[in-house]
């Protein structure tokens, strides 16, 4: 839960809506929902693992009403000062994702951008996509955007180091240490110029198959996998509630 922490005070300005790299960021989500999020306007979107609110804007942007939901109380506490500020529509929630708070039923769509899944196991995420089955309406979509980090390893494209500038005047340098192959994560040395500090995170490493095997066990169908970056592994997964007509997995 500390590195979770320790993550988002690192890349703070790409997940805030006040930032020029976040607002870029908008936009570039905002075109990915347009492309591939086929929805009436005004559909109501749950954005799981909105942060500071660029996820939450891009739904907006694209013509949904948004609530965004973070565990974060900081997150959600910056997302509602800044959504108020800049007179934007949305209602944020602070609540664990495996725990929703929602009556059943309630969203045309949820949205999973912005890559939320390296921080959550096979466990983590069959919960969750068990609450947001829960939360949707019959023939509501399951939007998921990720980076098939697997393939990556695999196509012999994963750099032992990575130097990123986020903004372009702050320096952060991440080292691989190790893969477990027991659990499926990745443990990388983070390195901060600006002040010096050295942690290591850890994430977990999605497949397509393995995202695709866990929502249709929490009854997921139609599920369609597209992969949308021709140079980089960057995928979305749509998938949609079953009517009740169709009985259940």
């Amino acid at each position: 839960m500390k590195e979770l922490f320790e993550h988002y005070e690192t890349f703070a300005q790409m997940y805030s809506i006040s930032t020029e790299i976040g607002r870029k960021r908008v936009d570039q989500l905002a075109k990915l929902l347009g492309d591939y999020l086929n929805l009436p306007e005004k559909a109501l979107v749950l954005d799981v693992g909105c942060a500071g609110g660029v996820s939450t804007l891009a739904a907006i942007k694209s013509g949904f009403r948004a609530v965004g939901m973070d565990f974060r109380f900081d997150a959600i506490d910056e997302g509602k000062k800044n959504f108020e500020k800049e007179n934007l529509p949305a209602f944020f929630v602070c609540a664990d994702a495996r725990k929703m708070p929602f009556k059943e039923s309630a969203f045309d769509a949820a949205i999973f951008i912005f890559n939320p899944l390296p921080h959550w196991s096979m466990e983590d995420f069959l919960a969750i996509c068990r609450q947001t089955e829960a939360v949707l309406k019959e023939g509501g979509v399951c939007f998921i955007e990720f980076h098939d980090f697997l393939q990556t390893i695999f196509d012999g494209k994963w750099r032992e180091t990575l130097v990123e500038t986020i903004p372009k005047d702050r320096v952060v340098i991440s080292i691989q240490k190790s893969f477990n192959t027991n659990d499926g994560t990745s443990e990388r040395f983070v390195v901060n110029i600006e002040n010096s500090q050295v942690r290591a995170t850890t994430m977990h490493l999605w497949g397509a198959w393995m995202i695709k095997f866990v929502l249709e066990i929490a009854g997921f169908v139609e599920i369609e996998i597209i992969s949308y970056s021709a140079g980089f592994p960057r995928k979305v997964i749509i998938a949609k509630k079953r009517f009740n007509s169709e009985g259940r997995q």
